[in-house]
């Protein structure tokens, strides 16, 4: 093979990495083959049906969840439906913004039936308001307050495949 021609496919090599956006750098969550996990770090607990209810001291400005369902997932923020997803292999996030930005009462209803969640609620001055299911905790906390997980925090069973339940999530950076 002659110089320019391998030069050639070097220099194409290099535009076509640079026009996707792969950076040789990420740390290892952050590449797009890696965008799957085994969420097994619950603080929250296994419950039927979970339905928290916030009075903010200011409107909200965000918030997002983490929820597994045994037989999916439903939630409501408000009354708005935010997901109805059907798989019970798979752990679901959702950005909960569009749906509590501006309120001083959050209203989240998580169904239909046994659910582990966790998420956080942020009003417009910082001020941050965890849940999870099985836990009572008060809030707002402050900053580098450590939660204490649930009496019987929620670990998944042994996985014979992909869809059992492993209960594999989509890695979200919350803090984008």
């Amino acid at each position: 093979m002659k110089k320019t021609t391998l030069r050639r496919m070097v220099v194409l090599a290099s535009v076509i990495a640079a026009l996707t956006g792969a950076d040789a750098n990420a740390a290892w969550w952050e590449h797009p083959h890696d965008k799957w996990y085994l969420k097994d770090d619950w603080k929250a607990a296994e419950v039927e049906r979970y339905a928290p209810a916030f009075r903010l001291q200011s409107p909200a400005a965000g918030g997002w969840v983490v929820v597994w369902g045994h037989d999916g997932v439903e939630l409501k923020a408000n009354g708005a439906v935010v997901m109805n997803e059907v798989d019970r292999g798979l752990v679901y996030n959702a950005d909960l913004t569009p749906f509590v930005r501006g309120a001083l009462e959050v209203k989240l209803q998580f169904g239909p039936a046994h659910i582990v969640a966790e998420g956080e609620l942020v009003d417009d001055q910082g001020r941050r308001y965890p849940f999870a299911s099985g836990c009572d905790w008060t809030v707002p906390v402050v900053p580098g307050t450590n939660l204490p997980p649930a009496a019987r925090p929620y670990r998944p069973g042994a996985s014979s495949g992909a869809f059992d339940l492993a209960h594999n999530g989509l890695l979200l950076r919350y803090n984008d």
